[in-house]
């Protein structure tokens, strides 16, 4: 347990996050996994995306359900964010591309181009969605992703993997590239 003062302790959560920040490759894309139980279970995450346009922030972008009269409604819900790190259930992010400033506006077309279509997508879920949307801005020529199922099982393998820092509230979270997305090949 800690002896630091609480606004001590708030104190170097805000620095870690910003350093944090500071740290991600600019204008690099991650997938974002999010524990949804405590303690996490095995591959189950909530899936998003995580583009980060300038040192202190980027755009997060993910599908949320709501679940009027029991059936699952996925809405989008996507925009800025300085606290990316700041979720007490992030798990890890995971870089998927490395972009330029010019990408920044088309790469976000891309990833919005599902929203107001979501109820069409039977089955959605945010992993598919954000296979999805991968696998778009790879044929595209925006990202080089060769197989979206070894990009899935790479990504389960590394959340499975960062579980601990959720459970043990380790932070700040950790970053891991890509294999996949980003290896030499």
């Amino acid at each position: 347990m800690s002896m630091l003062p609480n606004y001590c302790q708030e104190a170097a959560t805000v620095n870690s996050h910003l350093d944090s920040l500071l740290s991600l490759t600019p204008y690099g894309l991650f997938i974002v996994l999010w524990t949804l139980d405590n303690p996490p279970k095995k591959d189950i995450f909530h899936w998003g995306l995580y583009f980060h346009t300038s040192p202190q922030k980027g755009r997060k972008y993910h599908i949320v359900n709501n679940v009027p009269n029991n059936e699952y409604i996925w809405i989008p819900d996507h925009g800025e964010t300085s606290g990316v790190f700041k979720s007490k259930n992030l798990c890890v992010l995971i870089q998927i591309a490395d972009l330029s400033l010019e990408k920044v506006n088309v790469v976000d077309k891309v990833i919005r181009s599902m929203d107001a279509e979501l109820y069409q997508y039977p089955g959605i879920t945010c992993r598919l969605w954000v296979m999805s949307i991968v696998d778009i801005l790879s044929q595209l020529g925006l990202i080089k992703c060769p197989n979206l199922d070894d990009l899935e099982v790479e990504c389960k393998t590394i959340g499975n993997n960062h579980h601990i820092d959720v459970i043990q509230m380790n932070q700040p979270r950790s970053v891991v590239r890509s294999q996949v997305c980003l290896g030499d090949w």
